[in-house]
């Protein structure tokens, strides 16, 4: 029971993007103050003690607010009820409540310099995502082990007499994204694989956080560096499968030391706003992709596959995110980035979208609740505009810090790697052929 409240509390404060971004409040005697601490990544809310009772309408306004929601909006609709926090009996009761949430949520009583009280809810945003991310992980162990047995033969997978080519001819490994699989973008390397270069894929979980995909990465390639401690790896990445990549050359304590190139088709090393609506992908997964199996058998294949961490490090502000983007590039690596910018919307369309939202926010207090937040979203959402993103990936978000090999291209992410006769493609499929091909001398991150 334990274990489910932290989950649920987790959850209220799931893509704590929003924390950096919420101004602190006023900190007016009797109202909600919310102060964000940036460097230890804890959320402070105080909610005013009246005559030793808050009101539980203050709580739920001040957790609403931190997520970015127009709490005014529904003003006369928050509940009224108190609950009593002081004497032995409140006392007792935050006590109960600190063990059934902490860690990573906190209640306490604090007093002001004015002689103000306050109950002071300090969420602690890295504590609460372990917790969460341990919740699902016996979560996921549990239903594996109740259902039928789904489970993907996950890792690399090399084509057939791959080690009869030349050892100076790189192993070329292809790394999918989120909601795919090689199998669906295997097609990106048939030009390479004419060149003479033997090439192989990688399957993982897509859903599972980032950082074990990588660790499967890691353990891959360390395995094929010890069976072939000639063969140098260039890896070629489509969408989250960069940040997989670069989670391992970029740690000293995965890297193999056998990768010579990284080139990232459409890499989101900045986050994608889209990913907030990747639980979308998974239902639609569930109920239109039955791949001839049984209900049964997709749900405990969803759940082999991962419970949603990927989407909830791609989101921007991440944890996983800011770790990763901390490190610095790997010297004996050379990075190329290739992006795309044929969005499926024009900026005046998503302006658009925008206004009707505000004018249906005008008419509906319900919509002007979470209106401020998405608008927030919609204003940021390059990812989607022709010029400025791919339809996934904006183009802004793909660039990284110390990487000078960045071109653009005229495709969508959808698209890329399948279309024989989509320009897009085929100039994507040029530009990895063209890196590819191109001996790797001094590459200090360029």
């Amino acid at each position: 029971m334990k274990s489910i409240n932290r989950a649920i509390a987790a959850a209220i404060w799931a893509g704590a993007a929003t924390l950096a971004e919420a101004a602190e409040s006023p900190g007016n005697p009797g109202q909600i103050t919310l102060i964000y601490d940036e460097s230890s990544e804890v959320a402070r809310l105080l909610v005013p003690v009246r005559e030793g009772r808050v009101v539980w309408g203050d709580v739920l306004r001040g957790l609403a607010r931190a997520r970015g929601f127009d709490d005014e909006a529904l003003d006369g609709l928050w509940p009224s009820k108190h609950i009593k926090v002081t004497g032995a009996s409140g006392r007792a009761a935050i006590a109960g409540i600190n063990r059934i949430l902490g860690p990573g949520i906190d209640l306490q009583l604090t007093r002001d310099d004015a002689g103000a009280d306050w109950l002071e809810i300090a969420l602690d945003r890295r504590a609460l995502l372990a917790s969460e991310r341990r919740f699902k992980q016996r979560s996921k162990r549990v239903f594996q082990a109740a259902g039928p047995d789904a489970r993907v033969p996950y890792g690399l997978k090399c084509d057939r007499g791959w080690a009869d080519a030349p050892a100076e001819k790189s192993l070329v490994v292809l790394v999918h994204g989120l909601q795919s699989g090689t199998e669906k973008i295997s097609g990106i390397l048939d030009d390479v694989r004419k060149l003479g270069f033997p090439c192989a894929t990688l399957d993982y979980p897509n859903d599972q956080a980032i950082e074990q995909s990588a660790q499967l990465l890691a353990r891959e390639l360390a395995r094929l560096a010890a069976e072939h401690p000639d063969r140098k790896v260039v890896l070629v990445t489509r969408s989250m499968g960069g940040l997989v990549a670069r989670a391992v050359v970029e740690d000293p304590r995965l890297n193999p030391g056998n990768v010579e190139r990284l080139i990232m088709v459409a890499p989101p090393n900045g986050g994608s706003v889209l990913a907030h609506f990747a639980f979308g992908l998974d239902l639609w997964e569930f109920l239109v992709n039955p791949k001839e199996r049984e209900p049964a058998e997709r749900f405990f294949s969803l759940i082999e596959d991962g419970l949603g961490e990927a989407p909830d490090d791609l989101r921007p502000g991440s944890l996983f995110l800011e770790r990763l983007n901390s490190r610095p590039r790997n010297p004996n690596v050379r990075y190329s980035i290739l992006l795309g910018t044929d969005g499926p919307l024009a900026q005046a369309s998503l302006d658009g979208i925008r206004l009707s939202l505000k004018q249906a926010g005008a008419r509906s207090r319900y919509v002007r609740f979470f209106g401020g937040k998405l608008d927030g979203d919609l204003a940021d959402l390059d990812e989607v505009v022709r010029g400025k993103g791919d339809g996934a990936v904006a183009v802004k978000r793909g660039m990284l810090a110390g990487v000078e090999d960045v071109e653009l291209l005229p495709f969508d992410h959808l698209t890329l790697p399948v279309s024989e006769d989509s320009p897009g493609a085929a100039a994507l499929r040029n530009a990895i052929v063209k890196r590819i091909s191109r001996p790797v001398a001094s590459p200090r991150g360029s």
